[in-house]
């Protein structure tokens, strides 16, 4: 999604063909901000089905129970920092997904 809609989210969470999830923007460990202000809380969502993989690729300070620890199955596919995210720590994630060569990885990075 380019723009966050919370029934298409919910749609993806309770989807029991969706097998994973990369979740994007601005966040703490236990939720996704929503606005200025709001912070949509991971734990709404205790009773989804489970997904193989959750990949929390925002903020993750601030603790509590982050959407990896409540629906993800399997925690070596997933990912979840701790604390500040930047565009470029979210920029090499994806760049190490595609496994370049060291000489390819020079190249993406700078």
């Amino acid at each position: 999604m380019k723009r966050f809609d919370f029934n298409k989210f919910k749609e993806y969470i309770y989807d029991p063909n969706c097998y994973g999830l990369y979740i994007l923007g601005h966040g703490v460990r236990h939720g996704l901000k929503i606005g200025k202000s709001r912070i949509l809380q991971y734990s709404e969502f205790k009773d989804a089905p489970k997904k193989e993989f959750v990949v929390q690729l925002h903020c993750n300070g601030y603790g509590g129970e982050s959407l990896v620890d409540i629906i993800a199955t399997n925690k070596d596919k997933s990912f979840l920092n701790d604390g500040f995210r930047s565009v470029y720590d979210n920029l090499i994630y994806f760049i190490g997904l595609l496994q370049p060569s060291s000489k390819m990885l020079i190249i993406l990075v700078t």
